[in-house]
């Protein structure tokens, strides 16, 4: 079963959705990472991060950001697969 396309975003869809967001009066909370391979520290950060507003959004970095900081080997999971991950988690 695959997560609905529309919770992973481009960048200026992200930003609309979040603008929409804000205008209800929300919070909207930030954050990025690599998230190559999710482990609970992911989870925590994620979970901690998501109690600091109303609605979380978390970039991912590029396939070839991974490769300049973790070296030739990374990503193990495509940028795409690392998206659908995160979007699983109902507080993302």
């Amino acid at each position: 079963m695959r997560v609905a396309p529309s919770r992973v975003l481009s960048p200026a869809d992200a930003e609309a959705w979040a603008a929409r967001v804000r205008q209800t009066g929300k919070r909207v909370v930030f954050t990025n990472g690599v998230f190559d391979l999710v482990h609970p520290g992911h989870i925590r950060y994620l979970r901690d991060a998501r109690a600091l507003g109303d609605a979380l959004v978390v970039a991912i970095n590029s396939d070839r950001s991974v490769r300049a900081n973790k070296g030739p080997g990374r990503p193990i999971n495509k940028a795409e697969e690392r998206g659908e991950v995160l979007a699983a988690l109902a507080f993302v």
